[in-house]
């Protein structure tokens, strides 16, 4: 059977590449596919590496989507890395065309605005016009093309879950009251914002997933896009919003994450965490108490002063300038003394700075601020760039804020239909014949 199907879609497979080839403006492609007898169009293209059902995924569409993948992970991998970067590329390659396979079935069509318009918003989170986004990805290899396609299937499959997975989910009143009722019993207990991402494995496979997965992590921690490793690589419903999975107290946490999210810190990277079918790899956006002040929602007015230094690797430099910063503090009776200070001591900068959460500072000046009240003025802090005083004109304790029913609704809606999801593609999975060559 498999044998029949294969000798199908290869009977149409130049007329298919060709049309693929001319959808992604690859004029290239097109060209080597008129200059070359049919046994060799598909070999100058990129031969067939697997069949879905009717299907064919080509060489040329895993190459295309290896370089998308690196172009916006930022990713440099060794040979055995870029092997595992390949299986992975496949499994997500083989799921979409299951994905468009069956939105197909249910008359699921994206149009290219919405596509166009998700373009622009990704283009904003690197801090780039869709101009400069779109020579970005063509300075890495890629195309704007093969990023929309990528969120076009992103879109199709989401839009697939909603119509096809949230009429099915219910959420009864009693479920939300006994939510508010684990908040009450879990009053000051923290809750946690947090990004998933989600690698399924089979027995064969699970070495090679694992491996990627840990991979991943470790390249987020040098400095990559979680959102974007996120978007590409993985296999849950969140992956269309980055991975994002809002709050969530500790009870409604998958049981394989609970006691990894109660050790990592505000913006920190878990390692590879095993769980049933796959691997996570999370990132702890923001934390809070339940139904309590949590002292790092603080907010502190500051004013600084600051003293740069010329040469912030040479010890005499700091030392001198910690004893100017340090003859100005002892100057300053509040935030009003600010600017006449700063001028006195030869300051470079001075001002006002804003009111913000003590969570958002650095944390050599967390540990600072946090047994200081309004008016006064923290030690000399020496920074690589050189040597500041911060003066707190105002000191704001937070205010506590319980979750609203509708909250604690969609929350439990979002978690529902994303295992549902899961479940949704790996019968997908089960029913479909994928022929790998």
């Amino acid at each position: 059977m498999i044998s029949a199907v294969s000798m199908g879609i290869r009977a149409n497979w130049a007329s298919r590449v060709l049309k693929r080839a001319t959808e992604i403006g690859c004029a290239a492609a097109a060209v080597l596919l008129f200059a070359h007898p049919a046994s060799a169009q598909v070999e100058h293209i990129g031969r067939a590496v697997a069949i879905v059902n009717d299907d064919v995924i080509s060489e040329f569409d895993v190459e295309r989507r290896m370089t998308l993948v690196l172009a916006s992970t930022g990713a440099q991998l060794s040979g055995q890395e870029r092997q595992q970067l390949r299986a992975q590329v496949m499994r997500s390659l083989v799921d979409e065309r299951l994905q468009a396979q069956e939105a197909e079935e249910y008359d699921i069509a994206i149009s290219p605005q919405i596509v166009s318009e998700q373009f622009q918003r990704v283009a904003a989170n690197f801090n780039q016009s869709t101009d400069q986004f779109e020579e970005f990805l063509a300075q890495n290899g890629t195309s704007r093309s093969a990023f929309e396609d990528k969120i076009k299937s992103d879109i199709t499959w989401s839009q697939l879950v909603q119509r096809r997975i949230d009429p099915l989910v219910s959420i009864g009143d009693d479920e939300v009251e006994e939510v508010i009722q684990r908040l009450e019993d879990s009053k000051g207990q923290f809750e946690y914002n947090l990004s998933e991402i989600y690698l399924g494995f089979t027995p064969t496979n699970e070495v090679t997933v694992q491996s990627t997965a840990q991979r991943i992590a470790e390249r987020i921690k040098e400095g990559a896009s979680f959102e974007a490793f996120a978007r590409q690589f993985s296999e849950a419903a969140t992956a269309a919003v980055g991975g994002d999975l809002g709050w969530v107290i500790e009870d409604q946490l998958d049981p394989t994450l609970r006691p990894i999210a109660g050790d990592l810190r505000v913006n920190q990277v878990s390692e590879a965490i095993r769980g049933p079918g796959g691997y996570y790899v999370v990132m702890m956006k923001d934390r809070r108490r339940i139904l309590s002040a949590d002292p790092l929602d603080t907010q502190y007015d500051l004013q600084q002063i600051f003293w740069s230094a010329e040469n912030s690797e040479d010890p005499s430099e700091l030392e001198r300038l910690t004893q100017v910063a340090d003859d100005a503090a002892n100057q300053l009776n509040s935030c009003a003394d600010v600017e006449a200070i700063a001028r006195s001591s030869n300051a470079n900068d001075s001002g006002p700075i804003g009111a913000l959460r003590l969570r958002d500072l650095p944390a050599q000046l967390q540990e600072e601020l946090r047994t200081l009240e309004g008016g006064d003025i923290t030690k000399p802090l020496v920074f690589a760039s050189g040597v500041r005083v911060f003066v707190i004109c105002d000191r704001m304790e937070p205010e506590i804020q319980a979750p609203s029913e509708d909250a604690i609704y969609d929350q439990l809606n979002q978690q529902r239909v994303a295992m549902m999801a899961r479940r949704y593609l790996r019968d997908l999975r089960r029913d479909a014949i994928v022929d790998y060559k």
